[in-house]
């Protein structure tokens, strides 16, 4: 990793730019996308995308834009500990998500001293069970928790990868 990037066999993590509002923009109005993700809205208007960028000036490299062939397709974030993700439908079903959130565990673990990493997904959520288990974490806990998009709260599976478990895997 350069002090901007992370790159993978197929992707490239970096910082999060100005110009990637319009692709957040179109898709987070997707609500096959947001609905599975707790704290993004929905509808997902204009401005919000600008709004979201200026907040997360200088959260990289815990916060990154995940490009393929140099378009962005998602995002990763492994802010308190905890990692999240979201990816646009159109890149769905070819293993960049568990590619990108692989290369942000294993930075999350290298640099850093925390004994584990935390992660869930809301119960349905097959393709993101799929990401976190083929990334090594086990469910810890059934929970419910607030879902912005549907507005609503719904049963939420707690998930977790010790760094124990992450050292063995390597």
């Amino acid at each position: 990793m350069d002090d901007n990037s992370l790159k993978t066999e197929r992707l490239t993590l970096r910082a999060p730019s100005a110009s990637d509002a319009d692709m957040i923009t179109r898709a987070l109005s997707d609500f096959g996308v947001t609905k599975w993700l707790a704290q993004v809205p929905f509808p997902y208007t204009d401005g919000m995308a600008q709004d979201w960028l200026a907040r997360s000036e200088n959260r990289w490299p815990e916060l990154a834009m995940v490009t393929h062939n140099d378009v962005a397709i998602g995002c990763v974030d492994t802010k308190g500990g905890s990692i999240g993700y979201w990816l646009a439908r159109d890149a769905w079903g070819q293993g960049f998500m568990t590619e990108a959130a692989t290369a942000m565990r294993d930075h999350f673990f290298q640099n850093s001293d925390a004994s584990v990493l935390n992660s869930g997904y809301f119960k349905g959520n097959a393709a993101s069970e799929g990401v976190l288990r083929r990334m090594g974490f086990d469910a810890t806990e059934e929970t419910t928790m607030f879902n912005v998009a549907q507005a609503k709260d719904l049963p939420h599976i707690n998930m977790a990868l010790s760094r124990a478990t992450w050292e063995a895997s390597q």
